[in-house]
């Protein structure tokens, strides 16, 4: 009955416990794309204080699975020190006419590597990080 008990609040709190973990500094809490105009964005969410913008490169392509890669680019971007991983938060409405594919291959230890797929012609013109209220945003403009 004990065993019961204990497995029970286990469950009941387990929500509560990451819910409380993704509001501290540095926690990832969302990543999503966005449309305006001509441009698509990648955005990640972090809660502050975070103040990395990552490390964006080119990216390898074998882990995207698409028959034909011509023209086609592929990015990394990669983040250090982040004090959790919010995953029900991730809100990617993929492909899209630029952005055509998203991937996580490497995540833990308070590292991430996401990589992505961009369409023939699309390049990334842009790569900033703000802060706004609590929340510090790093932001990839596509065009």
């Amino acid at each position: 009955m004990k065993t019961l008990l204990i497995t029970v609040m286990t469950l009941l709190f387990h929500p509560v416990l990451q819910a409380q973990t993704c509001i501290q500094p540095g926690s990832l809490v969302s990543i999503f794309n966005t449309k305006k105009g001509n441009y698509e964005y990648l955005v990640f969410k972090f809660v502050a204080p975070y103040n990395s913008k990552g490390v964006l490169t080119q990216g390898p392509s074998n882990l995207f699975s698409s028959d034909n890669r011509a023209g086609k680019t592929y990015h990394r971007i990669s983040f250090s020190d982040i004090s959790s991983f919010c995953h029900d938060k991730w809100i990617l409405n993929l492909p899209q006419e630029k952005i055509l594919d998203f991937k996580t291959p490497e995540m833990g230890n308070g590292n991430a590597v996401y990589l992505f797929e961009l369409a023939p012609g699309a390049k990334i013109t842009a790569h900033t990080a703000y802060k706004r209220q609590i929340y510090h945003f790093v932001k990839i403009r596509i065009e």
